[in-house]
């Protein structure tokens, strides 16, 4: 009798460090889309350019999209009556969600958000480093 729950202890220990494996290769593989957005940073970089200019709901507009190959930056105009420096510090962890499939397949190694208020420049700067 010992042994048979020996047994069913050991299924149930195996059982649950394989749902634990492979749920650890699905997020490193990126074949699920519970783990980001599903597709490529190209078709997200078509998506974005497509829509220009594009109203955001911090109050800026974002009028640019552009990919040297390693960088994509993203450039947005604010109104005057919007705080710059909460624009570039905010929603990191959206932001971060949003290009975590794209770092950790290597497609893009930066991300740069670019904002421009009047004669102001500011900008906020990803990467797998700050992501991960």
């Amino acid at each position: 009798m010992q042994a048979f729950r020996n047994r069913k202890l050991h299924l149930a220990g195996l059982a649950g460090v394989s749902l634990t494996a492979s749920a650890l290769l699905i997020r490193e593989l990126d074949a699920s889309g519970l783990y980001g957005p599903v597709g490529t940073a190209s078709t997200l970089i078509g998506d974005l350019r497509s829509s220009l200019p594009t109203p955001q709901a911090d109050g800026s507009i974002l009028e640019g999209v552009g990919f040297d190959g390693h960088k994509v930056t993203l450039e947005f105009v604010a109104d005057e009556r919007v705080d710059l420096h909460l624009l570039r510090d905010s929603e990191r962890s959206e932001r971060c969600s949003l290009w975590y499939s794209a770092f950790r397949r290597g497609e893009v190694q930066e991300v740069e958000y670019r904002y421009r208020q009047g004669g102001a420049a500011s900008s906020a700067h990803l990467n797998s480093a700050i992501c991960g």
